[in-house]
């Protein structure tokens, strides 16, 4: 179904299936913006993450990927 389908099939409606029709088209509107508020909200958390982490390694608060890795295949769990 294209719009041109979707609009024809809206002005077919009777009276009562047009309200039911806007009432649904209302709520959906709304869980799609309550939906790109939390993706933004998720967009926020990032900038911030990455302003945060670029602050640290502006100011030398890093650590070596050397040392990250310390360790790491040294675990008996690891070895086998």
């Amino acid at each position: 179904m294209n719009i041109t389908d979707l609009k024809t099939a809206v002005t077919q409606l009777s009276q009562d299936e047009l309200a039911e029709f806007v009432e649904w088209l209302n709520k959906f509107q709304e869980s799609q913006w309550d939906k790109q508020i939390e993706e933004d909200k998720t967009k926020e958390e990032i900038i911030a993450d990455f302003r945060q982490a670029w602050y640290e390694a502006m100011t030398g608060q890093t650590i070596p990927i050397a040392q990250v890795w310390e360790g790491v295949f040294n675990h008996s769990s690891l070895a086998d």
